[in-house]
């Protein structure tokens, strides 16, 4: 399996996580990849009326940790320096353009390795859900979930 389709399975698997912990009313069987060459968001999907649907998703995981962790041998401790990289991936995702006619919607989710605790993370992003975006909701899934943002 290549690196994108790992990646793509892995997304789905996400999802299906977000859409039982949310009740979302998303048919399972029109879940499709997007098309990231065509500026298409990561899954493509219906609500259960029938609606269309496109979900970006944004791993909120501290890349110095994650690379410290893959190297990581048995030792007495390592000093590790980490920071709270949730607002920057958020930033970054918030600019994102689709070339899609229906609406788009932000998943936020954490995953090892982040220690930044939820508390800390949502005070963090919520303030970027509010910039100037084309996301008709921007969801938050850590210990729970959380919807940041929707607009009317």
């Amino acid at each position: 399996m290549t690196r994108e389709a790992q990646k793509a399975a892995y997304e789905r698997e996400v999802f299906e996580k977000f859409l039982d912990l949310t009740g979302l009313e998303v048919s399972r069987n029109s879940i499709v990849n997007g098309n990231a060459t065509q500026s298409e968001p990561d899954l493509l999907c219906e609500y259960t009326n029938g609606e269309k649907v496109g979900f970006e998703l944004g791993r909120l995981i501290d890349p110095n940790l994650k690379q410290a962790v893959n190297r990581w041998e048995p030792k007495n401790g390592e000093y590790i320096r980490t920071s709270d990289p949730s607002g920057t991936i958020a930033q970054r995702k918030i600019k994102k353009i689709y070339s899609v006619s229906f609406p788009v919607e932000l998943l936020l989710y954490k995953e090892y390795p982040i220690i930044t605790p939820d508390n800390v993370i949502l005070p963090t992003i919520r303030p970027v859900c509010h910039m100037n975006h084309k996301y008709h909701r921007i969801w938050f899934m850590g210990n729970s979930v959380e919807l940041l943002y929707e607009r009317s």
